[in-house]
């Protein structure tokens, strides 16, 4: 859609560069200055429409409405099922408004809650159609300062009110090479953590521990 939308607002700039062109020409000397300015015009027509097409979509809400895809994002509590040793991770799935691309992220925590690993998605690929991304990421694992890269795969289900609220996943890093990690995700509500901390928005790791021990607390009880 939106190579379209480029299409037709491309097409409309260059019309009103043409329809200018003849005006400019009659008060603008020479007339190579008067063809520069018309194109100026239309460099700018062509800027302000996709910016104004493109300025709900900074709005979660909005994009939410335009795209039932955006239901993933938010903040993932993860269960790794074959890492006893290091099996809870916090993670964020996030839009880049810049890039116009999602990121996948997080923190995984040993049992005792201190920080195993950390990583982040350097390709992300959308299946709409399977409500599922596929993902290339690299982690930095903390222990033994290892840098490691792989791939895997999100699926989500259970969509209320447009977002979904439940997942699984799987992931091979190149450390282990062949062993395939599983997991489950629930979504962690923003409500649920403005409760916790007083605010939407996470700001550093303690609070990321603080909210895992109390979603512990909560399937524990």
């Amino acid at each position: 859609m939106e190579k379209y939308a480029n299409l037709i607002f491309a097409s409309f700039s260059s019309a009103i560069s043409i329809r200018l062109l003849p005006f400019l020409e009659k008060i603008v000397q020479p007339n190579f200055l008067a063809l520069a300015i018309a194109c100026i015009i239309g460099a700018l027509t062509f800027g302000i429409l996709n910016f104004l097409i493109d300025l709900p979509k900074r709005f979660k809400k909005i994009r939410l409405l335009l795209d039932p895809i955006h239901g993933i994002e938010g903040y993932w509590f993860e269960e790794v099922e074959n890492t006893p040793d290091h099996p809870y991770s916090y993670a964020w799935i996030e839009w880049n408004h810049t890039t116009k691309s999602f990121r996948y992220r997080g923190i995984n925590f040993n049992q005792d809650l201190t920080v195993n690993a950390r990583w982040r998605s350097r390709t992300i690929t959308i299946n709409k159609s399977e409500e599922k991304i596929d993902f290339l990421f690299e982690a930095t694992v903390i222990s033994n300062r290892q840098n490691v890269e792989g791939y895997g795969t999100l699926e989500f289900f259970n969509p209320i009110s447009g977002h979904y609220h439940g997942g699984t996943g799987d992931f091979v890093d190149s450390g282990t090479k062949t062993k395939r990690y599983t997991l489950k995700m629930e979504r962690i509500e923003d409500d649920f953590v403005k409760k916790l901390i007083g605010r939407k928005e996470i700001k550093n790791e303690d609070e990321v521990r603080f909210i895992i021990k109390e979603v512990l607390k909560f399937k524990q009880a």
